[in-house]
């Protein structure tokens, strides 16, 4: 019962925050000179401090440092994954101006399928560290720390399929377009890509790609991941999980 009030009040204090997160938040739909998001859902990038006291401030090892971004009506809010239960609560700004701000104004956390505490955050802009206070479940005591969001992480993709053929496979993964340039498929022998080789693929709507020159009879591990080109640099997703198959 407990569980339940407390998921209830975190919901709506997510959806306050979210009305908050209105005036801080970009306005308008998005195109490439307005230099605005769409309404949908991104992948962006997130990097915690993790310095100082109750420096155990970390994102979800599974995310990567990276976070969903929902857009809604020009309203960015992101869903930060803590790791751990280390903190049941975050505040947007100092750790003293959380204490003064009292509880109505307070992040409470939102467990998910997989356990990880999830927060609401709204985001105001990309790449500006941001105060923010989280308050330890054990310490009883709020800590300061920052958060800076990124645009530059590109969506993540999925391997859909591998179809072996003599000395080749063709793999297929699921196309994804948001925020992205093209793909990285990676290949090897061994399950932990060890000396695997690596192929660009520039075209973000292509999906398919024939591997050839592969050797007969040998077991071949693949998996794929989107990149971003801004400039001469690359941004990268985290890797799809990996699929195998037999050449004939």
């Amino acid at each position: 019962m407990r569980k339940t009030i407390r998921k209830l009040t975190a919901m709506a204090v997510a959806v306050a925050m979210v009305m908050m997160a209105g005036v801080l938040s970009f306005a308008g739909g998005m195109d490439a000179k307005a230099g605005r998001l769409a309404d949908g859902t991104y992948t962006i990038g997130v990097k915690p401090d993790v310095s100082g006291a109750g420096r155990m401030f970390y994102i979800a090892y599974d995310d990567k440092n990276t976070c969903k971004l929902t857009v809604k009506n020009g309203v960015m809010t992101a869903t930060v994954r803590l790791n751990g239960t280390g903190y049941d609560k975050l505040y947007m700004g100092t750790a003293e101006a959380a204490i003064k701000a009292g509880e109505s104004a307070w992040i409470p956390y939102v467990e998910d399928a997989e356990e990880y505490y999830t927060f609401q955050v709204p985001v105001a802009a990309f790449d500006q560290e941001v105060d923010v206070a989280a308050y330890g479940t054990k310490g009883k005591a709020w800590h300061d720390h920052t958060l800076s969001f990124s645009y530059n992480t590109p969506a993540k993709t999925a391997l859909k399929a591998l179809k072996a053929g003599k000395k080749s496979v063709k793999v297929t993964w699921k196309k994804q377009t948001s925020n992205v340039s093209g793909y990285q498929l990676q290949y090897s022998t061994s399950s932990t890509f060890k000396g695997a080789a690596a192929t660009r693929i520039t075209k973000n709507t292509q999906v398919t790609k024939t591997i050839s020159k592969l050797k007969s009879g040998k077991k071949y591990y693949f998996r794929v991941r989107t990149y971003k080109k801004v400039g001469t640099k690359y941004y990268y997703s985290s890797w799809s999980s990996q699929k195998s198959v037999k050449v004939k």
